[in-house]
């Protein structure tokens, strides 16, 4: 099975392992960004329903095989999605260790990681591999 990174404990994060030590954070600096053209495009999807054009408007954001019958809220859900992973960027959190990782350019496989500091937790560098 394929993974994207692998914890120097050895923990493998990969999407067939589920979601549930996974997040997306958007930079500040970005933030604005995503937030004024997902404005756009829901403006513009309002328009495109009250001038008759849904369909074609549906399609020219997404192409094929994106479906036509879903519902609006679907459309605009699908449109936050893809602004705010446009521009968003993996935060991992290993469940053996504790370490944090985060991606450090959206699209590249490069990271930095992040060592908990609490007083009583055990140092990560003295836990094995669990696999």
């Amino acid at each position: 099975m394929g993974y994207y990174l692998k914890c120097v404990c050895g923990y493998p994060f990969n999407d067939a392992l589920g979601y549930e030590h996974q997040s997306i954070i958007v930079p500040r600096v970005d933030a604005e960004d995503v937030d004024n053209s997902l404005c756009e495009d829901f403006k513009a999807f309002f328009r495109a329903i009250a001038n008759g054009r849904r369909d074609t408007w549906v399609r020219e954001i997404f192409p094929e095989p994106y479906p036509l019958d879903v519902d609006d809220a679907d459309v605009l859900n699908d449109l936050v999605q893809r602004h705010a992973f446009s521009r968003s960027k993996r935060l991992l959190h290993c469940p053996d260790c504790g370490r944090i990782h985060i991606q450090l350019q959206h699209e590249h496989s490069l990271y930095r990681s992040f060592v908990r500091e609490e007083p009583g937790h055990p140092n990560p560098q003295s836990v094995e591999p669990k696999h």
